[in-house]
């Protein structure tokens, strides 16, 4: 069984944890806070997108 100081550290971890992730994207200048590693990924999955020729761009 867990006790109460176990219990008081998972509280913890889990309430510091977001916190500090939410802090470290909003310091390093992001808006939302998001984390800059997924705003990476996320800037390639719109450039990827962006570079795929789409159908209305084909001369017919």
């Amino acid at each position: 069984m867990t006790t109460y100081n176990d219990l008081l550290l998972i509280v913890f971890i889990l309430i510091t944890v977001p916190c500090f992730t939410y802090w470290m994207g909003y310091r390093s200048g992001e808006k939302s806070g998001e984390l800059r590693v997924y705003k990476d990924i996320h800037d390639k999955s719109h450039a990827d997108l962006e570079a795929t020729p789409s159908l209305s761009d084909s001369p017919a």
